[in-house]
């Protein structure tokens, strides 16, 4: 059963939200239980809905993954459906499951695609790993003929894509042809992608110089990306000068910059540094949060 057949089942038959919501949420994953599939049919005519909130939940840690029994309305050939499903929160729900093929059939089978839905399956590839994918699908986009061509979302989630694989050329190249091709300047976001690309897989130095030529002043998340790259590669100068940044611009929204700083010194064995850091987070009222896991140890592994 799926989540949309036991939230039906959880409700009394004689309930409106029952008759008017969970009835069509059920027909629309082919999950009905036997018994109830004839009922379903001599019921009253029903409005369509909108399945939004399902298909916007967060992978599950363990078990069956949401959106399994989705699929199948999607992968049939369309033909009016009394019960409609937004393709962007779908797109988002396959590429948190990780379910990245069945986001691409539920793609393939739009009729028209949009800039949105466009983004929303090059960021699912990205965001699991298949960097070569989406910017192949980019490509692909760029070349087709409609109109719709890559806006500010687009480029960041094709950058990310970049940024996740290491792919250092190809994300300097997709930089420079925002503005150039698309008549799009980079935000602070991009910015921030491309320092967090070239500090990881290139130098700080040469991340930093970055950070140096941005036409305004870069604002915390830039000189966040740059102090996990000094911290990644224990450079102390250079952590120096992002972590005073960061924490001028953000004195106490950033918890993860003053932990980096103080573990960068540390590493360095300057633990007098390592102090003034924990008493300026005591002065400032920055807390670190307590880690968390949604994974527990009696968990089962997800069984296809």
């Amino acid at each position: 059963e799926t989540f949309c057949t036991r939230l039906l089942l959880s409700f009394s038959p004689e309930l409106p939200i029952r008759r008017r919501i969970c009835w069509p949420a059920a027909e629309a994953d082919g999950e009905l239980p036997g018994g109830r599939r004839q009922h379903a049919r001599n019921k009253p005519p029903l409005p369509p809905v909108l399945l939004g909130d399902p298909a916007r939940a967060p992978p599950p840690a363990h078990g069956r993954r949401p959106g399994r029994g989705g699929p199948g309305p999607h992968q049939r050939a369309p033909a009016a459906p009394r019960v409609a499903e937004p393709p962007r929160a779908l797109l988002d729900m396959y590429s948190k499951c990780g379910r990245v093929e069945d986001g691409r059939r539920v793609f393939d089978g739009m009729a028209e695609r949009n800039v949105v839905t466009w983004t929303s399956m090059i960021d699912g590839y990205g965001k699991n790993g298949l960097s070569d994918e989406a910017l192949l699908l980019l490509e692909e986009m760029r070349g087709q003929q409609r109109g719709i061509r890559p806006n500010h979302a687009t480029f960041l989630s094709a950058l990310s894509a970049c940024a996740r694989a290491g792919l250092l050329s190809r994300g300097q190249e997709l930089f420079q042809s925002m503005e150039r091709d698309c008549s799009l300047k980079p935000r602070m976001e991009h910015y921030a992608c491309m320092v967090d690309l070239l500090g990881r897989f290139g130098s700080v130095r040469q991340a930093y110089d970055f950070v140096r030529g941005i036409p305004a002043r870069p604002n915390s998340d830039v000189w966040a990306a740059l102090l996990g790259a000094a911290t990644l590669h224990g450079d102390v100068d250079i952590a120096n000068v992002a972590s005073r940044e960061v924490f001028e611009l953000s004195r106490a929204g950033r918890p993860g910059a003053y932990m980096a700083f103080s573990n960068t010194l540390a590493a360095a064995g300057k633990w007098d540094g390592v102090h003034q850091v924990r008493e300026m987070m005591k002065q400032r009222g920055v807390l670190k949060d307590a880690a968390c896991s949604w994974v527990g140890s009696d968990n089962c592994p997800p069984v296809d």
